[in-house]
């Protein structure tokens, strides 16, 4: 999400941010590969299976089967992380007028709190405000940090609206502050920070990861200084090392 408002050429005073659905794509071509490994890996499997005198020994078969059933589980998991993080790229649009603000906002656009799809409007009289945080999620000893951004009103329940994500890392994606900013000031506020907060990094942190809740209580200044060292040493290790870990935040910088 890395496009900015631009002010609309018909209307004066409106401001339109869209989404590129071109970074869909990066995610939608890593999908295919990742499908058409799994099903390459199973292919060849597959005919290693019946070949003749393939695999004799019994040990040998149950770790190859073992191995291919590993490998099909780690890219199907992938498969279906790359399949919402698509999904969360299309059609993605904000309008903000002088009495409102208008939503069109995809599923899927956090990998983390997988908010559902959004179409409204709301009124500027209607907006409490802007919340922000930075999120950190740890994992097998490294770190990685986004920072997600919700709009709250008097007439329902927030509204989740996008996040950036591996923030310091090499798949920082671009900051969303000033939109943010712009919808507050619209709305005759500002970007209310409410800290770091820190979810459950899951495997590898890509699965069975869970936000931290929005009445939780931020980090302490302890726990911080650990997340600080492992986010520094994820952000050192390079994508090589920490590709698998950092799938969560896949092709973030499309």
């Amino acid at each position: 999400m890395a496009e900015a408002f631009r002010d609309h050429p018909t209307s004066r005073g409106t401001r339109v941010w869209r989404q590129s659905s071109w970074r869909a794509v990066g995610s939608g071509i890593t999908l295919l590969l990742c499908v058409g490994l799994m099903l390459g890996v199973l292919v060849v499997a597959g005919f290693g299976a019946v070949a003749p005198h393939a695999l004799d020994d019994a040990g040998t078969v149950v770790a190859v089967g073992a191995g291919v059933l590993l490998f099909v589980l780690v890219m199907g998991a992938m498969a279906q992380l790359l399949w919402r993080d698509m999904r969360g790229k299309f059609g993605g649009s904000i309008t903000l007028t002088d009495t409102e603000i208008v939503l069109r906002l995809p599923p899927g656009r956090s990998l983390t709190h997988n908010p559902p799809h959004c179409d409204m409007t709301v009124a500027l009289s209607d907006v409490i405000g802007i919340d922000a945080r930075n999120e950190i999620y740890g994992a097998q000893g490294m770190a990685m940090m986004s920072r997600v951004y919700r709009l709250r009103r008097n007439s329902g329940d927030p509204v989740f609206l996008f996040e950036q994500r591996g923030i310091g890392s090499n798949v920082e994606t671009a900051s969303l502050q000033a939109i943010a900013e712009e919808m507050a000031k619209r709305a005759g506020g500002r970007v209310r920070e409410l800290g770091r907060f820190e979810g459950r990094g899951g495997l590898l942190g890509a699965w069975r990861t869970a936000p931290p809740g929005w009445t939780a209580a931020p980090v302490s200044d302890a726990r911080w200084s650990v997340l600080q060292r492992r986010l520094a040493f994820t952000a050192s290790i390079g994508a090589a090392i920490g590709a698998l870990w950092l799938l969560r935040f896949v092709i973030g910088s499309f």
